[in-house]
């Protein structure tokens, strides 16, 4: 049977300003609905380490001028993108010229991921670069820049406005595509997500945010059992991707199969002790087989660890230490 659990309204909410990361957060953040239950579910990226190309790098090898960029400059930024884990950019919509190719390095090196509390200040730096390179702007330029802008936190109609335009000039630009569906993944409108994802999924088949945000927005969307399929042929290809475990059980319990799900989180909390997300599903789910003293204690180790809304069901957690 699916739950009947009622959903909480700040369950539902979005915080803006989670848009940027959690954890890693170099990814979106969905409100899902699974079944009945209501819950929100931070998902972080591919986005892992450090990209080598900085500032320092680029001013040596790049130079100055509006000249098209050399091989070196391409395989630069091709790198970057690699470190990033975004797709490769169809020829016919890269970045145009040399300055272009150079702040896009410069700012998805901004971009690659850090300590959670310092990256929203790397994003922002890294939007401020793009902004003010004028016009005119390649699809892969526009492409990067929504995405900056949905890491830094801008409005949902300026992230959109320039990622319908990156796949506006080039439809091919899967980076685009999963961009503006991460935007409505935000807004708690998953069935627009999911046409999106869909042509995203299609154009890069070997994109695992995409992958992801498409199984968050099946399963919001009804369609858990093809999430699970998702999921299961990205673990296939990237095994050590994180947070499969989170989103296999959010499927599960969408199809009402609870005791699944807990056996799942169970395995994960062993591997991933620290990961406050997973135990606050965790505790959603332990109440959902009715273990209440379960769920209470699995509440207060998220809260423990910094998961907000897990605060707010173990107002004792302010004064306990961090599990190991």
């Amino acid at each position: 049977m699916k739950s009947n659990v009622p959903i909480h309204p700040e369950e539902q909410s979005l915080d803006p300003a989670n848009r940027g990361r959690n954890r890693l957060l170099l990814g979106v953040i969905a409100g899902l609905v699974c079944g009945g239950l209501g819950f929100v579910l931070w998902s972080s990226g591919s986005y892992t380490g450090d990209v080598s190309p900085r500032a320092s790098l680029t001013s040596d090898v790049l130079g100055k001028g509006t000249v098209q960029p050399k091989g070196v400059e391409r395989r630069l930024l091709q790198a970057a993108l690699d470190a990033n884990n975004e797709p490769s950019t169809p020829a016919d919509c890269v970045a145009s010229d040399s300055v272009q190719v150079t702040k896009l390095i410069e700012a998805l090196g901004l971009m690659s991921g850090g300590k959670a509390r310092s990256q929203r200040n790397k994003d922002k730096r890294a939007l401020k670069l793009l902004v003010a390179h004028k016009e005119p702007r390649s699809p892969e330029f526009l492409a990067i820049f929504a995405r900056a802008k949905l890491l830094a936190g801008a409005s949902d109609p300026d992230v959109t406005t320039t990622a319908h335009r990156a796949r506006q000039l080039c439809p091919k630009l899967a980076l685009a595509w999963e961009t503006e569906a991460a935007v409505h993944l935000l807004g708690q409108r998953p069935k627009i997500a999911l046409g999106l994802l869909r042509e995203a999924v299609r154009l890069a088949p070997d994109f695992p945010r995409a992958d992801k945000e498409l199984a968050m927005a099946l399963t919001a969307t009804g369609g858990a059992v093809e999430a699970l399929q998702v999921l299961t042929r990205l673990e296939r290809r990237h095994p050590k991707i994180g947070e499969l475990d989170i989103l296999k059980a959010q499927a599960l319990l969408a199809q009402g199969k609870s005791s699944d799900a807990l056996s799942l989180l169970e395995k994960a909390s062993t591997a991933s002790p620290k990961d406050p997300v997973l135990w606050y599903l965790l505790g959603i789910t332990r109440r959902l087989v009715g273990d209440k003293a379960g769920a209470h204690n699995a509440y207060c180790k998220a809260a423990a660890l910094g998961h907000g809304r897990a605060a707010r069901k173990c107002p004792d957690a302010a004064g306990m230490p961090i599990f190991k």
